[in-house]
């Protein structure tokens, strides 16, 4: 009987446990559709926004223009236009002729980007020296793209004043801070160089000066890793900063010049810092 039950049709099998199917009886709706609205009754904010009408004719485009002036040689306007260059250009760019003395702002940020590019490419760099026969050394700090160039431009200069290009290593590489200290009550200068090596110390400078006295100027020193951290403590102590700067400070005594002597130093500097490279330059003179 049990092989024949298992040949019976489907329709004679009685099942008890059928699970019981669920089917959603919500009917399907489609989302409602955004529709024009034509009723001017109401307010703009209420609207779904296809009312509206936009501008057939677009607004005419504003060209920003700044003042500018020329950067080589002087207007004429009898004979040629003005040009502008910068120093990585090769193109002459011509102002309008309606606005001659004006430039279009992109053309303004153009400019200003070739010179900034023009600036990454030039390098720092230290120039030790030393000036007629071993009497002063120098550091010149100069920014320059070709310094084979420079040391040619400078060649003359330094022979006729029997100078060269040597390093005797008499500078340390030192972070300068100059500051002004905070107003206070007016202190003497043993009470006033004592309170600035305290703060001085406090904020991990390795030396303190008093430049000015009576405009409160002093001259804080550092290791050059050290200068950010040593400027923001500084700063929490009210001192106003003036001017960082990463430079070269001897390690020995100044040397003491006679008025001749210095005139003829202050000469050949001056000769120098006229070079378009040469940025600054550190020497071992005590200032008279």
């Amino acid at each position: 009987m049990a092989q024949n039950r298992c040949l019976e049709p489907m329709d004679k099998i009685v099942t008890t446990n059928m699970p019981q199917l669920k089917s959603s009886i919500t009917p399907y709706r489609p989302k409602p559709k955004l529709i024009r609205s034509l009723s001017p009754k109401l307010e703009n904010d209420k609207r779904n926004g296809l009312d509206l009408q936009l501008p057939e004719e677009q607004e005419a485009v504003t060209v920003k223009r700044v003042r500018w002036a020329p950067m080589f040689g002087d207007r004429n306007e009898a004979t040629k236009p003005s040009t502008y260059i910068s120093p990585l250009s090769s193109k002459q760019i011509r102002p309008d002729q309606d606005t001659p003395d004006e430039l279009p702002y992109s053309r303004v940020q153009r400019i200003l980007r070739e010179c900034e590019l023009n600036e990454r490419n030039q390098s720092t760099y230290s120039l030790p020296m030393d000036y007629a026969r071993q009497l002063v050394a120098m550091v010149c700090k100069v920014r320059t793209d070709n310094l084979i160039d420079l040391k040619l431009r400078l060649a003359p200069l330094l022979r006729h004043s029997k100078s060269r290009f040597f390093n005797r290593h008499l500078f340390n590489e030192t972070g300068l801070i100059k500051a002004i200290v905070p107003s206070k009550s007016p202190l003497s200068f043993d009470d006033f160089n004592q309170t600035l090596r305290t703060d001085a110390l406090w904020c991990k400078a390795t030396d303190s000066a008093i430049t000015d006295l009576g405009k409160g100027a002093v001259l804080f020193k550092c290791r050059p890793q050290d200068l950010r951290e040593v400027t923001d403590k500084l700063r929490q102590c009210s001192y106003k900063i003036t001017h960082t700067e990463v430079g070269h400070c001897p390690n020995k005594s100044l040397v003491d010049l006679t008025d001749r002597q210095m005139s003829r130093y202050q000469e050949f500097c001056k000769i120098l810092l006229e070079d378009k490279d040469i940025v600054k330059i550190y020497d071992n003179v005590r200032a008279h």
